[in-house]
């Protein structure tokens, strides 16, 4: 009975392993890579709401809402890696994409394994019966150690070993950290379980099937697509 689970994990560990180097190198490099990525994503990601919409009694409204809903959360994504650069040696957007994304990556792993271990009471059962508020909490505090970890330590050192646009620009003192990391990881719960309301008004498993253990790219990057606008917002009133 637990062979299942198990296999499942094992899948979405081994599809992370094969994706996650391809979008950092994007990330990374910018230009054409980036935008050809984000381009390929933004489609399929409209392709499955719109496969989500037609099962839908408000078909209509599901587009209306929906499609802009992505098209705006995948322009500050863009925004943040482009509008951060300036030139070819002033490349900060690529630290701040990173560490956004990081801390996303570890709120949902910080969740998925506070829930499985803590359990206790359900944080929204109608929506995502396997979401607890332990598993919130569990993804708050990585959310927030990953961030701190990024500005102090390990941009730092990728900048000195790669370049100095790993880094993150002056600004993320411990208040800022501490608040931005919460956000992330509240706001990428957020956008989780708009995903996965719309699944389950319309009876689906997942969003689709293109990538092995997760389902649909709209499974894989349902968080990250909230967080970006999220974190966008923030340094803008940091003024950064």
């Amino acid at each position: 009975m637990t062979t299942k689970p198990n296999h499942s994990l094992y899948l979405r560990v081994a599809s992370a392993l094969v994706l996650a180097p391809l979008v950092l190198w994007c990330i990374a490099y910018g230009g054409w890579p980036f935008l050809f990525l984000t381009g390929m994503a933004i489609g399929l990601s409209v392709k499955e709401w719109t496969a989500m919409a037609r099962l839908s009694p408000t078909k209509w409204r599901d587009l209306v809402l929906g499609i802009p809903y992505i098209l705006v959360c995948f322009a500050a994504f863009v925004c943040l890696r482009t509008g951060y650069s300036e030139g070819v040696l002033n490349q900060q957007g690529t630290g701040l994409t990173l560490a956004m994304l990081f801390c996303v990556w570890a709120s949902d792993i910080g969740a998925y394994f506070a829930g499985k271990t803590i359990g206790g009471p359900k944080m929204a059962p109608a929506v995502s019966p396997n979401k607890t508020w332990a598993g919130l909490i569990g993804g708050i505090l990585s959310s927030i150690a990953v961030l701190y970890a990024y500005v102090y330590h390990l941009g730092p050192y990728l900048g000195d070993l790669i370049w100095s646009d790993m880094n993150l620009p002056d600004g993320f003192s411990a208040v800022w950290i501490v608040v931005i990391g919460l956000l992330i990881a509240v706001f990428g719960q957020i956008g989780d379980l708009l995903i996965s309301f719309q699944k389950r008004r319309v009876g689906v498993k997942d969003t689709g099937a293109l990538i092995p253990g997760h389902g649909g790219l709209l499974d894989r990057i349902d968080a990250l697509l909230l967080c970006a606008p999220v974190f966008l917002l923030c340094l803008k009133v940091m003024g950064i």
